[in-house]
């Protein structure tokens, strides 16, 4: 809190505040002044002066000018870290969204196609150029069951980044976990050729056998032009795994 004359030497009130907010200084201003400097104290005011105080100025007048800024202070505090908390709890619920809305188009659900250029795609992470699609899914083998559950989710999250690291630079996608836990991969590609494909999910598998000991099988569905296709592709993953 400052307490500013608006005449002063040197440098006289006004200044004193343009200066300050120009340099970003968040200061909460109290403009002493006399009645014959009505034209500074309107200047005063459109910079945002808190309060405004003429001489002689009474002790009563300036405590209470000063409890007044104690509290809009504390209210402004105290709503900043509401919305600092609402920021945290929004981002920390954004993989749950994804998550979700990728099994939904897993599903044949299409609140949203994935060609869409949405602000809430964008937000989510998602960005998958098609407009062909395939489905892939690695899932862990049965010999994956001896280890205990916090051991079996770090390993499914090793998998995930194997996975993920090996199709970055080839393809755009967009990963999460289907109702059986296992990892599901939506490829996009703008003309529908997946040549390298093969040879990268081979990688995948080969790495996650010698860097994480762990066995996996995957199963790929094929290609399909329109977001329609990635319910279909999906389904044929399943089975590739089921037999």
């Amino acid at each position: 809190v400052v307490l500013v004359d608006l005449n002063m030497p040197i440098m006289d009130g006004i200044e004193l505040m343009q200066t300050a907010k120009q340099r970003g200084f968040s200061a909460k201003f109290i403009v002493l002044t006399s009645h014959c400097e009505f034209d500074y104290a309107k200047q005063a005011l459109q910079l945002g002066v808190h309060h405004y105080l003429l001489k002689p100025i009474d002790e009563r007048e300036i405590r209470g000018s000063l409890l007044d800024l104690r509290d809009m202070i504390l209210q402004e505090r105290s709503v900043k870290l509401e919305l600092e908390g609402l920021k945290r709890q929004v981002q920390e619920h954004i993989p749950v969204l994804r998550e979700r809305l990728l099994n939904e188009w897993l599903q044949g659900n299409f609140t949203e196609p994935p060609s869409s250029d949405s602000e809430r795609l964008r937000y989510l992470g998602i960005e998958l150029r098609g407009p062909f699609y395939r489905v892939v899914l690695v899932d862990l083998d049965e010999n994956e069951t001896r280890f205990p559950e916090e051991e079996r989710q770090l390993r499914r999250l090793a998998v995930r980044d194997i996975a993920q690291e090996y199709l970055r630079n080839a393809y755009s996608f967009a990963g999460c976990h289907d109702p059986e836990d296992r990892l599901a991969i939506i490829i996009g590609c703008p003309d529908g050729s997946y040549a390298k494909l093969d040879s990268l999910l081979e990688a995948v598998r080969s790495t996650i056998r010698t860097a994480v000991g762990s066995t996996v099988t995957i199963g790929v569905g094929l290609g399909y032009m329109g977001s329609g296709g990635i319910e279909i592709s999906y389904k044929e993953a399943v089975y590739a795994l089921k037999h």
